[in-house]
């Protein structure tokens, strides 16, 4: 049936994670194609709205795209149904990630207080899936479950962080976030605070400088003789215009205003800079012409 896109709630939008690429891709379809297939939600009790089950982006893609209707398989379903739901559907097609799966179990199991082995019956799967799934989600802390849903951290570097106590979790997230570690040296920075005593973790934290050096680009190969010289000029023109600039900045500058702290760092400055053009004099002195 077509329903009103205002009259589509999206609570159980929590269990999902945030795939910008993925939204980006079905906004692009339906501008262009229109919606392909419906989407599946229920009937809220005593209400004119409706619970989305399936289609979370195409919900936001018509949303975005100012559609005022789109296509809806309606299912009567309880709040067990739903969750159930939302792993079924999607099980052919595009499966949940396993910490969505996680999500929809962890729910069933704490709040729907059903067994581990109803829930494997309800979903068709073995108990211990069931518990490895309600394991993933429960070691890890509510700050990095909700970066994860944001799609701040992928999902691979949420795997790695569980690895680690709840407790110690956020601070391990914030490295992660303040030096944009990928998920192999996430991986790396965890197995290092496992190796290290905990009177060292905190520096590891503060600056995991054993991953930070492996960053380091591997020497530049030597340039053809033409494009060496050709870069050679362009650096030296480079030093030229903004020794002159630097120059100029000196008229509007008042000295006497100038402590001795920043005036010595005015000094050093200078020194490198000729110290460099004289190893450059230097060098060319040496070559046999």
């Amino acid at each position: 049936m077509e329903l009103v896109v205002d009259r589509i709630r999206e609570s159980y939008l929590r269990f999902r994670l945030t795939d910008p690429g993925a939204e980006h891709r079905i906004r692009e379809s339906v501008g262009k194609y229109g919606q392909l297939s419906p989407v599946v939600v229920t009937e809220t009790e005593g209400t004119s709205s409706y619970e989305m089950i399936d289609g979370f982006k195409r919900l936001h893609a018509c949303r975005g795209l100012g559609f005022s209707t789109l296509r809806a398989t309606v299912l009567r379903l309880g709040s067990r149904g739903c969750k159930a739901a939302l792993v079924e559907l999607n099980r052919k097609s595009t499966p949940l990630r396993p910490l969505e799966e996680s999500l929809v179990v962890q729910s069933l199991y704490r709040e729907e207080k059903l067994s581990q082995v109803e829930i494997a019956t309800l979903l068709g799967r073995h108990k211990s899936w069931v518990s490895r799934r309600i394991g993933l989600v429960e070691t890890l802390s509510q700050e990095v479950l909700e970066h994860l849903r944001l799609g701040l951290v992928c999902v691979t570097t949420g795997r790695h962080l569980s690895r680690l106590p709840r407790g110690n979790q956020p601070a391990a997230l914030a490295t992660v976030l303040k030096y944009r570690l990928t998920s192999r040296e996430t991986e790396r920075l965890i197995r290092l605070l496992q190796e290290k005593p905990r009177w060292e973790q905190e520096a590891v934290l503060r600056f995991p400088e054993p991953i930070l050096a492996e960053r380091i680009p591997p020497a530049r190969q030597r340039l053809p003789q033409e494009n060496a010289l050709r870069c050679l000029l362009r650096k030296l023109e480079q030093v030229v215009r903004v020794a002159s600039a630097a120059q100029e900045t000196l008229g509007s500058l008042c000295w006497q205003m100038v402590s001795e702290q920043e005036l010595a760092r005015v000094h050093r400055f200078v020194q490198q800079a000729q110290a460099c053009l004289v190893r450059i004099r230097q060098a060319m002195e040496e070559t046999p012409l």
